[in-house]
């Protein structure tokens, strides 16, 4: 997997949008370029990069990953990350893991890594790590319970919008991780997809 200047500058700038007026401490992209890395997602990243007890933020450039949590013990789908999003390894750290969470790579993903556990972000930028810390445990609560909530919502409406605003989605993942994901049947889902694709 190469490491293009372009897509670190993507994947940069981004971060910066997400956290802005959050981290006003957080380097110039030239300066911080050097700590991201390609990665790729398997049950062995952790060991690979060393991420343990602290946190990590992933970009996807391309493809897709789904995220599975055991509830109820079986392996169900709650959400997916697809191009130019952002999330966190404080999702699948192993002290911090009550629900086996993992991830699935559905697609070919080229994924970078900033891993804030490197030494030298500590040494580096010592301002910006807490705050940036700080953004990442707040900001993954805040959205976990934006999934929760949905999961109150009028299925039908919601189940169509998902679909419309994840179009990559019936590409890659099982039709059966979708129905579970949005608590429909497979029948509800062939409907609502009918609905997506050709208005019906």
């Amino acid at each position: 997997m190469t490491r293009s200047p372009d897509i670190q500058i993507d994947f940069l700038n981004r971060l910066r949008q997400l956290t802005v007026n959050r981290c006003p401490h957080m380097p110039e992209n030239a300066v911080l370029s050097k700590f991201v890395q390609p990665v790729q997602l398997d049950a062995d990243f952790q060991k690979t990069l060393s991420v343990s007890s602290t946190s990590g933020i992933f970009f996807i450039h391309s493809g897709m990953v789904g995220v599975f949590h055991e509830f109820e013990g079986q392996k169900r789908l709650s959400h997916t990350y697809d191009k130019c999003d952002i999330f966190f390894s404080n999702e699948v750290l192993l002290e911090l893991n009550k629900q086996r969470t993992f991830w699935r790579v559905f697609s070919d993903a080229e994924v970078l890594f900033l891993n804030l556990g490197d030494p030298r972000i500590r040494q580096e930028f010592p301002m910006w790590l807490p705050d940036i810390q700080m953004f990442i445990s707040l900001y993954s609560t805040y959205q976990y319970q934006d999934y929760i909530n949905a999961m109150g919502l009028d299925r039908k409406a919601f189940s169509i919008q998902w679909l419309k605003d994840h179009p990559n989605t019936l590409s890659f993942i099982p039709r059966s991780d979708l129905a579970a994901m949005l608590n429909i049947s497979m029948t509800s889902l062939k409907s609502f997809i009918k609905t997506v694709l050709y208005g019906e």
